[in-house]
């Protein structure tokens, strides 16, 4: 009896289907717009349901030693019809990959379009500024730590000493010495409390405010520079005019070269065209940042002759044509092959070093690691655009059988660690979308952090760590040196052996050989100094690593 199409797709997202109906689902999607909406609408409730039943499983690891979450069921015997799982999995992944290019090129009209995109919001971030860059900041105890780049929100900054040099959105750039206590007030205004600050207004921010004792300098010409202590207040005009409003001095206007107190009657001799231009703080930071490259580079040649290392790709100094050096002892024999449209780009000390961007769909650098191994300690550096892809790869094994890892990124910003317990078990999980278990992959655990990239951290590189210590049963996750996630690895889920085999750099897909299809899981962004050891590193050894590595301006 020949199923109808709408029962191939419910075996296609299940997993039941032979390659000969997946071929005549695919071919009647071929010719059948609403058969390919239906199964798009199909993959989208079955992809919800996966990822509330991953969530599932890591909630509560009594639950899973309790098979309140897992109820693993017998193997199925091979047939000559059944497809591996894996297989069945990259298929349909795959299709949806294919439906989406071919409802464009069959046209599917504009009500279908709207549809499927009319519950999209736009993002929303809150700042007024940005940290362009930070020089020998030391923030106040007060003071959560900002990093260049970071957008800044409304309200308080303080540092104790240090540079900082501020972007308002508005196109005025702001230099401020420390010691330094100021408020973030708008796009276009700024408190100083205490310190120094020199302000490059252009044409386009001309009316930028700066309120020091309670007075308002506004901008009308190009630049000015304020000084604010306990004992005095000065403002001069280094180019261009003010205007003040308040205080003693209002109404005031102020031309190229003057200066005025805005406490006293004279200001005091403290030479505020001193204060750091942005390219005089431009220089200083290239020769600190040169100083810092060259302290990692030293670190990195220690890290290359460690007892314990697997394989190291420390980018900058690794890429010689297509290939990715492994500078470890096992020298070429873990050797990374770059496929696809990898870009090489800057790396965390801009114009010193570099990185792999993998932000096209095919992009991937593919390597082998034989042998077994007594634990794993996963460090990385990446640089996220955007997390595009349900899940997104950082560090994957191909086939992901027994003993092989799979660490990457969900959607949300979590970070995943597993490694396949089972790959002859099919499981079968409850989730609370249907009355009946959902078919999961072979045994084994996810472990998952909460969030810990959004899109406010966009261009921002990040130290990402994970911990599979086998003997002491524990998983244990880092974000900046800092740990984000730690689980014990239940009984059921301990792996006989770890082991990696062929395995990719952000992307996956290679090992569904017998399928064009593959899922699409490359990371949108960039990955430097990919380093593998065979050992669980402490939280002090994570966090020593990543203060060593650490761009600057990074607490």
């Amino acid at each position: 009896m020949t199923a109808a199409p709408h029962e191939l797709i419910d075996a296609a997202l299940d997993g039941r289907i032979s390659e000969a109906d997946f071929a005549r689902l695919q071919d009647a999607m071929l010719h059948d717009a609403e058969l390919r909406l239906a199964y798009l609408r199909a993959n989208n409730l079955h992809q919800a349901i996966r990822e509330q039943a991953a969530f599932l499983s890591a909630a509560s690891q009594s639950a899973s030693d309790d098979n309140g979450s897992f109820l693993p069921t017998p193997a199925l015997p091979p047939s000559a019809t059944a497809i591996r799982w894996p297989v069945k999995l990259a298929l349909v992944a795959g299709l949806a990959i294919c439906i989406a290019s071919l409802a464009y090129f069959a046209g599917w009209n504009a009500s279908t379009s709207n549809q499927l995109t009319g519950n999209s919001t736009e993002t929303l971030l809150s700042g007024h500024a940005t940290l362009r860059r930070s020089l020998n900041i030391n923030w106040t105890d007060q003071q959560s730590p900002f990093q260049d780049g970071q957008v800044l929100p409304q309200g308080k900054l303080q540092f104790a000493a240090g540079v900082a040099e501020i972007d308002f959105f508005c196109g005025a750039s702001v230099v401020i010495e420390g010691p330094a206590d100021l408020d973030i007030v708008s796009d276009w205004e700024v408190t100083l409390h205490t310190g120094r600050l020199r302000a490059s207004v252009p044409p386009a921010a001309r009316g930028f405010k700066v309120n020091a004792a309670e007075t308002q300098i506004v901008d009308l010409g190009t630049e000015f520079a304020v000084e604010v202590s306990d004992r005095n207040a000065d403002v001069q005009v280094i180019d261009g005019e003010i205007r003040i409003d308040g205080g003693q001095l209002d109404g005031t206007h102020l031309l190229t070269g003057q200066r005025r107190s805005l406490t006293h009657d004279q200001p005091t001799d403290s030479a505020l065209e001193s204060i750091l231009t942005t390219k005089q703080l431009q220089l200083k930071y290239q020769d600190a940042l040169a100083s810092h490259w060259l302290r990692w580079q030293s670190a990195t040649q220690g890290i290359a002759v460690r007892d314990d290392l697997i394989a190291y790709y420390p980018i900058t100094s690794c890429i010689q044509g297509r290939t990715v050096q492994n500078v470890g002892p096992t020298g070429s024999l873990n050797d990374g092959q770059i496929v696809g449209p990898v870009q090489l780009d800057d790396g965390r000390y801009p114009a010193l070093s570099s990185a792999l961007d993998f932000s096209s769909p095919g992009s991937r650098v593919r390597t082998r690691i034989d042998g077994e191994f007594s634990a794993f300690s996963f460090t990385c550096w990446v640089n996220i655009n955007r997390l595009d892809n349900l899940y997104n790869a950082l560090f994957m094994a191909d086939g992901y059988e027994n003993g092989e890892p799979h660490w990457q990124i969900r959607n949300d910003g979590s970070l995943m660690f597993s490694v396949m317990v089972d790959d002859t078990q099919e499981i079968k999980v409850n989730t609370r979308f249907e009355d009946k278990p959902v078919t999961d992959a072979g045994l084994h655990r996810v472990y998952f952090t909460k969030p810990v990239w959004n899109d406010s951290m966009r261009d921002r590189w990040i130290h990402l760590a994970a911990v599979y210590d086998l003997d002491g049963r524990k998983v244990s996750q880092y974000v900046n040196g800092e740990l984000v996630g730690e689980e014990t690895i239940p009984q059921k889920f301990v792996p006989q052996t770890l082991r990696i085999g062929g395995a990719e750099l952000g992307n996956w897909g290679q090992p569904f050989r017998n399928s064009p299809w593959f899922a699409v899981r490359n990371l949108n962004g960039k990955i430097d100094d990919m380093l593998l050891l065979d050992s669980a590193l402490d939280a002090q050894a994570i966090r020593a690593l990543y203060l060593l590595g650490k761009p600057l301006g990074y607490e």
